[in-house]
């Protein structure tokens, strides 16, 4: 009886310590299901402008769960706070905000070459071909530290510093190779024609320029004889020091005594309102006032650049223009024969002939290749409404320069409105010409007319 007592009391406390441990466990279920876990998050975290951080960065541990891993994008330096979802092991989700601060720490990158090449005495700014760029994608400082000359050929050793909004500097070491590869560029006419055995310099008026703007002197190949009548086919030659080479054909034509050249006939002639109008050696002049328009042309080799007294007086007229705030420079100057025949040529080629003679002139037809006239500043009809046009309209003719081409005038002068357009004829005539702002063309002042033959 004793034995089967103590059985029963055995039964019944297992039956009680299974019984907890079974409470137990449903306790801590019941704890896991109603309770997240433990998240731990780190301090002071900071993250660099412009970057992708994905949530767990900003989590040093976690126990019995998981982050719903996402990604944050810090755009902009300051404060700035992230979203993070904690996910228990029975899939309850709870949302956590956490403050972090984006910082820019970095430098600017240059992406670079480790040599350059420019050209000698080239206007483009050295850092055109560098591509710097920063994570702030903010205003970026650039500069070029080290001496260089862009005028003399040679290696030189740079260094390139950027700076970003916040201070942080970066810097890459470059060779910069001031390099001479343009050929010279050779102004001339393509052809001369002389009476046999008339004596010649046939480089007279040949203009040659170069990138390197040293003084180039050009020469003739080819043979001809000026004693004997023929077409002789020739060449202009440069080279550079650098050893680019430039040629240009031209005909010498030599014809027979008396016969006649259109470039050297002389006459004089009586204009409309009286004035002497004498044509020698092909230009055209009255009272000393050189006359090209659609009537009267120049010779191909006539002018070689602006001449001093035009670039003298208007120097001065910038000067004053200056001291009253304003603006003004040469768009377009002399243009010699040839590069006439190119002007207008791509004017005809864009618009048509009938179209490109109302402002264009042909090639021995224009005013530019006098040496006396430029289109001054915006080369459009904009510039009308300019300060600067203004105060030309008011002050140009003090220096001896009218206003070329008015309005309304373009069956008198044959050419459109050029509010840019301006020709120096000295201040006494410019002072007549302007008419207190109501200006006379050349044509109707001298009793000239301007079309094409």
């Amino acid at each position: 009886m004793k034995k089967g007592k103590k059985k029963k009391k055995l039964n019944k406390k297992k039956i009680i310590i299974i019984s907890s441990f079974i409470t137990i466990f449903i306790i801590l279920l019941l704890l896991l299901f109603f309770f997240m876990p433990i998240v731990v998050f780190k301090k002071d975290i900071v993250v660099e402008v412009n970057s992708h951080v994905k949530t767990n960065y900003f989590v040093s541990n976690i126990f019995l769960g998981k982050i719903e891993d996402k990604e944050i994008y810090a755009e902009t330096v300051g404060q700035g706070k992230a979203n993070i979802q904690v996910k228990s092991l029975f899939g309850r989700v709870k949302n956590y905000q956490v403050t972090y601060t984006v910082k820019d720490t970095k430098g600017p990158d240059i992406e670079s070459k480790d040599t350059l090449e420019i050209e000698i005495n080239s206007t483009d700014d050295v850092l055109k071909n560098i591509k710097i760029t920063d994570n702030s994608k903010l205003d970026i400082e650039s500069k070029i530290e080290g001496d260089y000359k862009i005028n003399e050929l040679g290696d030189y050793k740079i260094k390139v510093i950027a700076k970003d909004k916040y201070n942080n500097k970066s810097s890459k070491d470059i060779v910069l190779k001031i390099i001479d590869t343009t050929k010279p560029q050779i102004e001339a006419s393509s052809e001369i024609t002389i009476n046999v055995g008339t004596k010649i310099d046939l480089l007279k008026n040949v203009k040659v320029t170069d990138n390197s703007k040293e003084n180039i002197k050009p020469s003739v190949q080819g043979k001809y004889d000026i004693n004997k009548t023929g077409n002789y086919k020739l060449k202009y030659y440069a080279k550079d020091k650098s050893g680019n080479e430039a040629t240009k054909d031209f005909t010498l034509k030599v014809i027979k005594k008396n016969q006649d050249i259109k470039e050297t006939v002389n006459k004089t002639i009586k204009t409309s309102k009286g004035y002497t109008l004498i044509i020698k050696n092909g230009v055209a002049s009255i009272d000393g006032v050189i006359i090209a328009n659609k009537t009267y042309s120049l010779p191909s080799t006539y002018g070689n650049g602006l001449t001093s007294t035009t670039s003298s007086a208007f120097k001065k007229m910038q000067t004053a223009a200056k001291n009253d705030g304003l603006s003004i420079y040469i768009s377009s100057g002399f243009r010699s024969y040839q590069t006439q025949v190119a002007v207008y040529n791509s004017w005809v080629q864009k618009d048509g002939k009938s179209v490109a003679d109302t402002y264009s002139a042909r090639p021995g037809y224009s005013e530019h290749q006098t040496g006396l006239a430029m289109d001054l500043n915006t080369i459009n009809q904009s510039f009308a409404n300019t300060k600067e046009y203004k105060w030309l309209q008011e002050n140009a003719y003090k220096y001896g320069f009218i206003m070329r081409y008015p309005k309304n005038k373009q069956n008198i002068t044959g050419y459109i409105y050029e509010p840019w357009h301006y020709r120096y004829v000295g201040e006494s005539l410019a002072k007549t010409l302007y008419n207190n702002g109501n200006w006379i063309t050349i044509e109707e002042h001298f009793g000239i007319d301007s079309k094409y033959q």
